[in-house]
């Protein structure tokens, strides 16, 4: 029997003890051997919410993981990011300079590979990708815009932030350039940004109104196009006394390993690995306060607290009440009670068995690398080095905040006291939680892989405000007063659907009652006029009137590109939007 099935057949037997149930953590496996004794039936116990079953993972071709797929561009699998619509996830490959695309089926959280873009000075066909795109040397985190329309990367050793617009259909990303850190150095052209060198992790904010960027030396604010996505320089904060240009200094900032923004955009809240401590910034980067480990260097203007040494992941509840740090020197997990203006007050710690002086333990905590909430707050997930690797359950009280241990699963069988052992979890980097709630996954730089697990629980439910344009090639008659384009809104949704010319200057198209027009930038000619209609869900055609420079191009060239914005408002609901092209022709 080999070694991996030998694992197999002792963690079925743990499953049929019913074991593994009461820690809330389950596995996915085949039926015993022919020759394993019977097993007593017991009475099944019922899933908790937050329970976690493995499913197996993917990696990158010759990889050493035990995987059933592979997709191009996993070496080194870092940073990880879900998109809001639940149909994408996207993972940073630090080894093989790239981002990795795979499809995901929201019914079932199944991943399908979908290709993958690397750095634009990578040897072609090094990572097997055909797309390639500037400032993604060594990228480490990974973000999607709350719109689902734009990708950020950030690229750890070109000191550069990739934009991709992603195509809300099939997920698929498009390099649209970079911005780079002061000098230059990734050649992504235009303005520069006073404090990227270096950048580690990024978040968008829930408006899409700017990204924030946390790397070796500063913590970063960038201008984002709402219409287009695309960045410009902004603000940044640094340590006291560095040089590197930012305008407002604060002691300790320095290796910002990991960042999280609070759902109402309100508040910034990032962990120094070096300094082993936790700042509080508001988003026009005023301090709301800072805690340093108290065996580390005191740090002025912040307060000690036990479990900060060496912090690599910090979350925010998505209700706003809490900020968890997990420590990869204390190997402990810190959780703290958030104030409604996102100042925080430490509430003890969590730590690994045999480690630092926490209240209480937990096993599998050693070496935290990375953690998150789920999007009904009622989970916490750890990843850790411990064992090789490991992913640690907590239940999280929706009221207080407050944590209970449900158990890990490692790399390793017992080699980080859990007792379960998969594949794709050695050395983690990122975990992140489906939008839906469904799904968890974890990225892999050790085993180049992502591994992914069912949660249990009821799904959150997601927007039902998905708007699809089915039109991409149209054509026109005559003097092309009307181009038709068949929009589909979601069944039975009435709402508010607006069609317009995609024009950088604006945040929302023209007509939207009380919305302010954001910064001012050249969008070309205007080709449509705005159509703005009243629908009752289902497939509308609208008949877009054309401009006299839309008529004029049509009629000199017999054709165009119409760059259109459709925003769709569900009575009662969110508004989403969407970028769409259309290629008209012109029949005589």
């Amino acid at each position: 029997m080999s070694q991996r099935a030998g694992r197999q057949t002792r963690w079925a037997a743990l499953v049929c003890a019913g074991a593994l149930s009461v820690l809330g953590l389950t596995a996915a496996v085949g039926p015993p051997a022919a020759t394993a004794p019977p097993v007593a039936p017991r009475t099944a116990v019922a899933a908790e919410v937050g329970d976690l079953t493995y499913q197996g993972c993917l990696k990158r071709p010759g990889g050493s993981a035990t995987c059933a797929g592979t997709n191009n561009g996993l070496a080194g699998a870092h940073g990880i990011a879900t998109s809001p619509d639940g149909k994408s996830v996207y993972v940073t490959g630090h080894g093989d300079n790239t981002v990795s695309m795979f499809t995901r089926d929201p019914s079932t959280g199944a991943l399908t590979p979908a290709g993958c873009v690397t750095d634009a000075d990578s040897f072609p066909g090094t990572a097997g990708c055909t797309d390639f795109e500037e400032g993604m040397a060594e990228p480490f985190g990974i973000a999607v815009s709350p719109d689902g329309l734009d990708v950020y990367v950030a690229g750890e050793n070109d000191s550069a932030i990739t934009h991709f617009e992603r195509d809300p259909v099939t997920g698929n990303l498009t390099g649209v350039g970079c911005l780079a850190d002061t000098g230059d150095f990734a050649s992504c052209g235009g303005a520069t940004q006073a404090g990227l060198e270096h950048p580690f992790s990024l978040v968008v904010a829930p408006d899409g109104s700017a990204v924030y960027v946390a790397g070796d030396r500063a913590l970063v604010r960038l201008v984002r196009n709402t219409s287009t996505g695309a960045l410009s320089p902004g603000a940044c904060v640094m340590s006291t006394g560095d040089s590197i240009g930012c305008g407002t200094q604060h002691d300790g900032i320095g290796d910002l390993y990991d960042l999280a923004i609070s759902a109402d955009g309100t508040t910034l809240h990032t962990v120094s690995r070096d300094a082993g401590a936790l700042f509080s910034f508001s988003s026009g980067f005023g301090s709301a306060g800072c805690f340093y480990d108290t065996d580390n260097a005191a740090i002025a203007g912040c307060a000690a607290t036990q479990g900060l040494a060496a912090s690599r992941g910090v979350a925010v509840s998505p209700d706003g009440k809490s900020v968890y740090v997990v420590s990869g020197a204390n190997s402990a997990l810190v959780p703290f009670d958030r104030g409604p203006t996102g100042v925080l007050t430490p509430v003890g710690c969590i730590g690994d068995v045999g480690t630092v002086a926490c209240p209480t333990t937990q096993q599998g905590l050693g070496s935290g690398v990375d953690v998150t909430v789920s999007p009904d707050n009622a989970s916490v997930y750890a990843v850790t080095e411990d064992g090789g690797g490991a992913i640690v359950s907590f239940g999280r009280s929706t009221s207080s905040g407050a944590l209970t241990a449900k158990g890990c699963v490692s790399q390793v069988v017992d080699a980080a006291g859990c007792p379960a052992d998969e594949e794709g979890l050695f050395q983690p980097r990122g975990v992140v939680v489906s939008a839906d709630g469904k799904s968890v996954y974890v990225s892999s730089f050790g085993q180049d892989a992502i591994a992914r697990f069912d949660r249990a629980g009821a799904a959150v439910p997601l927007p039902t405000n998905e708007v699809k344009v089915r039109t991409k090639k149209a054509t026109c008659t005559g003097a092309c007063r009307t181009i038709k384009v068949k929009i589909v809104t979601p069944p039975a949704t009435g709402g508010r659907l607006v069609v317009c010319h995609l024009l950088p200057s604006a945040k929302f198209c023209p007509g939207w009652k009380g919305r302010v027009s954001l910064s001012a930038g050249a969008g070309g000619p205007k080709l449509v006029k705005t159509k703005s209609v009243q629908v009752s869900g289902g497939k509308v055609v609208l008949k877009l009137k054309t401009t006299k420079k839309a008529r004029a191009l049509l009629l000199e060239k017999g054709r165009l590109k119409l760059k259109l914005r459709i925003d769709f408002e569900p009575a009662g609901g969110v508004r989403s939007t969407m970028r769409h092209k259309v290629k008209v022709t012109r029949k005589p």
